[in-house]
This record gives structure tokens, C-alpha cells and sequence, in this order.
């Protein structure tokens, strides 16, 4: 390789890094402001103008607010799914209590994935291309696949393929629950009446027991088959 090519090489390689460096700042300040507020009151713009850069570059990244959301809620799940390898990893064996408080205790520390979720088949997923919904689809099938791999190690009910599938119910029950617990406004305030106070959701221990009874019901079907 000559001078010259090695120098556009290196120049190109950098260009990369940096866009790449700048995707993930564009990603951080969205999940900072969607700590704040709701999706439906955050703007593009404002978020342009959270890290410096002008709305038309942003667009250069993302073209829709649905798009750069997608991005989010993946980059969130690919660090549940990292955080559930280490913890199964611990174990040569596990029952479904301890498997459910894995599973919550890896979610607890990620407080805004259960939010993110809840937008995922409603807001986001009618509002991107095909081209990001099989990629992101794509994305969801590696991770649960090799999830679903590790449970099978530790579950012995499990025949191959079937973890893949018990974690395609873990999402749905993640979705549905964390939905459930994170009310509007409004609601909420309905919910401080004593006379309803039983119908509020505390995600973590209903998460938690829900999660074990799903391995329980999971291992059973499956035997009774």
C-alpha cells in the first residue's frame, strides 16, 4: 500500500470511528431526555440541540424519531441480554425462583428498558422500514438464540430450540408488565385512592414472581407434551 492510500485508509478508518462515536452520543443524550420526559413531548430538535448539532445532521443518523428509538431500545436490550450471560454463567444449575431474580435483578439496573419496551410494537415498530425491521428482528433472534442456549444448559427440561422460545415469552410478559406499571399521569393519581391501591404494579416483584411462575408453567407444558 502507498503513502497516499494508507493515508486515505487511515483518514476513512477515523471518519468511521468518529460517526460511530457520534451515533452513540446522539443515543445517550436520547435515552438521558426520555429519562425526563415522555416520547410523545420529545422533540427532535430539542434533542439536536442537547448534544450540538444541527436538526439536519441529526437526520443524517436517524430520519425519524421512530428510527433513533429503535436504536435505543436495541442498544438497551444488547446490555439486559450481556448482563443475563454473566449472571447464568455463575451457575452450573438453576430453578425458576432464582432464574425469575436473575432475570429481574439484570432488568432493575436497566430502569429505562421496561419504558422503552412499552413503545416498541405500538410506537416504534408501524413507524420504521422493513429494512430496520429485519434488521432489529435479526438482532432479537441472535440474542435470544444464545440466551436460549444457556438455558438449556442449566434447565434439563429443555430440548434444543425450546430456550429460544421461552425467551420469546420472557419479552412479552417483560412488555406487558412493564406497561402495566408505568401509567400515565394521570392514572397514577387515580391510583393513590385507598380503595385502588391494590391495583398498582411494583414492576420488580410482580416482574419477579410472574417470570417464575411463566418457568414453572413453561417446564410442565413441555413434560406434559
Amino acid at each position: 500500500m502507498t503513502v497516499t492510500a494508507r493515508k486515505r485508509h487511515t483518514k476513512r478508518a477515523r471518519s468511521v470511528e468518529a460517526r460511530a462515536e457520534r451515533r452513540d452520543d446522539i443515543l445517550d443524550a436520547a435515552e438521558r431526555l426520555f429519562a425526563e420526559q415522555r416520547f410523545a413531548e420529545l422533540h427532535m430538535a430539542r434533542l439536536a440541540k442537547e448534544i450540538g448539532l444541527a436538526k439536519g445532521t441529526l437526520y443524517l443518523y436517524f430520519p425519524t424519531k421512530e428510527s433513533l428509538f429503535l436504536a435505543v431500545v436495541q442498544r438497551s436490550l444488547d446490555a439486559w441480554f450481556v448482563a443475563i450471560a454473566e449472571r447464568l454463567s455463575r451457575h452450573a444449575f438453576i430453578d425458576p425462583d432464582a432464574l425469575a431474580r436473575e432475570l429481574t435483578d439484570a432488568l432493575v439496573e436497566r430502569p429505562h428498558l421496561t419504558r422503552l419496551l412499552s413503545l416498541l410494537h405500538t410506537v416504534l415498530e408501524p413507524n420504521i422500514t422493513e429494512d430496520d425491521a429485519v434488521a432489529f428482528k435479526a438482532f432479537l433472534a441472535r440474542k435470544m438464540g444464545r440466551t436460549g442456549i444457556e438455558l438449556e444448559r442449566l434447565i434439563a427440561t429443555l430440548e434444543p430450540g425450546q430456550g429460544a422460545r421461552l425467551m420469546l415469552h420472557v419479552l412479552a410478559l417483560l412488555v406487558g408488565i412493564g406497561q402495566a406499571s408505568d401509567p400515565s399521569i394521570v392514572v397514577k393519581r387515580a391510583l393513590e385512592r385507598p380503595d385502588l391501591q391494590h391495583l398498582r404494579i411494583d414492576l420488580p416483584t410482580e416482574l419477579c414472581i410472574a417470570l417464575s411462575a411463566l418457568f414453572r408453567g413453561f417446564s410442565a407444558s413441555l413434560q406434559a407434551q
